[in-house]
C-alpha cells in the first residue's frame, strides 16, 4: 500500500515537472482549469522558498509573458470555508500570475493534509535547485510540525547526517544571537554550506557578550541592504567586528606598548655614548621595555622591538665610525 502511495506522489511531481501535453501520459484524468491568482492560497502547507527571487524567477516571468504559461500549476480541493484552492506545487508561476495579471492552468489534486504536504515537497525537491537557506528552513517547517529528523529526512530523501548538520547550523546561530530571528533572516541567502559555517565560527570568535549584539546589528543592516546576500553581509560585519575587537584589547595596547619602548629606545641611544657595547640588561630602559613586552607575552612585539634596537644599533656604530674617519 506504501508502495502504491510513494508512486503515486512521484507521479503527481512528473506530473507536473511534464509540459502540460504530456499530462495524460502520467495517467491523470484530472482536465487543466483556469484560476485567477486571488482564489490559489498561497499560504497553503509549508513555504519552501524563502528568497525574494528564486533562481530563473526573471526568465519564467519573461517566458510566461511572451509565450503563455505551458507547465499548469497542483492544487488541493477547494475549502470550502475560504473558497479558496490550495496550493500544492507551482507557487513561482503563481506569483508571476499574479504580477503580470493573468489566470493560471491549474490541475486540482484531491489529495489532504500530510499526503498533500509530501507531494509538495517531492515535487519541488526533485529540481534539485533548492538553496541550504531553503532546506533549513522547511526542515525548520516540518520540525515544527513535530516530524523527527529521521522523518524529516526520508520526506525530503536526504540523508540524516546532512538533516543533523544543516539544523546544527540553525541552532548555532540561534544560540548566538539569542533569538531564531538572526538564523531566519538569513534563509534567502544563496551560499553553500561552507559560508554558513563558517559564519558561525566567526560569531564564536567574539566575546560572549557581544555575539548577539552583532547579530542583531545584522538584522538591522539587513532590513536597509535588500540586496545584499545574507550570508556574505554577515561574514563582512562579523569578520569587521572581530577586528574592532582585536583592535581595542589586543592590537592596541601593543601598539601603544611598542611606541613607548621605541621613545625609550631612542632616549637610550643618544643618551648612552658607547650605544655599540650596550647589552639589553645593560640600559634600564631597554630591560624595562623587554620585560613589558614579556609580561605582554607577545613575541610578534618583542621580536619588532629587539630588531628596532639593532637598527638603531647600526645607526650609531656608523655614526661614530663616519666621526672617526673625519677625525684622522
Amino acid at each position: 500500500m506504501t508502495h502504491r502511495k510513494n508512486m503515486g506522489l512521484r507521479a503527481i511531481a512528473a506530473a507536473e515537472r511534464a509540459p502540460s501535453e504530456k499530462l495524460a501520459a502520467a495517467n491523470f484524468s484530472e482536465t487543466v482549469i483556469e484560476l485567477p491568482p486571488s482564489d490559489i492560497d498561497h499560504n497553503a502547507g509549508i513555504r519552501d522558498r524563502f528568497s525574494e527571487f528564486p533562481e530563473g524567477f526573471d526568465t519564467l516571468m519573461a517566458s510566461i509573458r511572451e509565450n503563455g504559461q505551458q507547465q499548469p500549476i497542483l492544487v488541493g480541493l477547494r475549502d470550502p470555508q475560504t473558497g479558496k484552492y490550495p496550493i500544492i506545487a507551482g507557487r513561482t508561476r503563481l506569483r508571476i500570475a499574479s504580477q503580470l495579471g493573468i489566470k493560471l492552468k491549474a490541475i486540482v489534486r484531491p489529495i489532504e493534509g500530510e499526503a498533500r504536504l509530501v507531494a509538495q515537497l517531492q515535487e519541488n525537491l526533485a529540481r534539485a535547485d533548492y538553496t541550504v537557506g531553503d532546506k533549513i528552513g522547511i526542515m525548520i517547517e516540518l520540525k515544527n510540525l513535530s516530524f523527527k529528523q529521521t522523518r524529516i529526512a526520508e520526506t525530503m530523501s536526504i540523508s540524516p547526517t546532512d538533516v543533523s548538520k544543516l539544523l546544527g547550523i540553525f541552532a548555532n546561530l540561534t544560540d548566538l544571537a539569542k533569538t531564531e530571528e538572526f538564523p531566519k533572516a538569513l534563509l534567502s541567502s544563496k551560499a553553500g554550506r561552507p559560508k554558513w559555517e563558517s559564519l558561525v565560527k566567526a560569531l564564536q570568535e567574539l566575546p560572549d557578550n557581544s555575539q548577539n549584539k552583532n547579530c542583531q546589528k545584522i538584522i538591522d543592516q539587513l532590513q536597509r541592504e535588500c540586496d545584499a546576500d545574507p550570508i556574505s553581509l554577515a561574514l563582512i560585519s562579523t569578520k569587521k567586528a572581530i577586528r574592532d575587537h582585536l583592535s581595542t584589547t589586543t592590537y592596541r595596547p601593543h601598539k601603544i606598548s611598542y611606541e613607548s619602548a621605541i621613545d625609550a629606545l631612542l632616549n637610550a641611544t643618544f643618551n648612552t655614548r658607547n650605544l655599540c657595547k650596550l647589552r639589553y640588561d645593560g640600559d634600564p630602559n631597554v630591560k624595562a621595555m623587554l620585560q613589558e613586552a614579556a609580561h605582554l607575552n607577545h613575541e610578534i612585539l618583542r621580536a619588532m622591538i629587539i630588531e628596532r634596537f639593532e637598527v638603531l644599533r647600526t645607526e650609531v656604530l656608523n655614526s661614530e665610525k663616519t666621526s672617526d674617519r673625519g677625525i684622522q
